[in-house]
């Protein structure tokens, strides 16, 4: 997942019932769409975060999203 264009992150998270999910941030729905919905037994939650730029730095994005933006 980490190396599908416009991921921008991943991590893990608590469900709501305790347990473990992998957290995918996303640049966009249409990224989103290609996560699977599940990682072997984990559940994915996925987040649509945008493009993320590192701070200190304007109009330089990241490899996530659009660097054109």
């Amino acid at each position: 997942m980490a190396d599908e264009p416009g991921v921008c992150g991943l991590g893990l998270g608590r469900a709501d019932d305790g347990g473990w999910v992998v957290v995918v941030n996303v640049a966009g729905v249409e990224v989103g769409s290609r996560i699977p919905s599940r990682v072997g037994a984990t559940p994915v939650l996925t987040r649509v975060t945008g493009t993320i730029r590192a701070a200190g730095e304007p109009g330089r994005a990241t490899t996530c999203g659009n660097s054109d933006e």
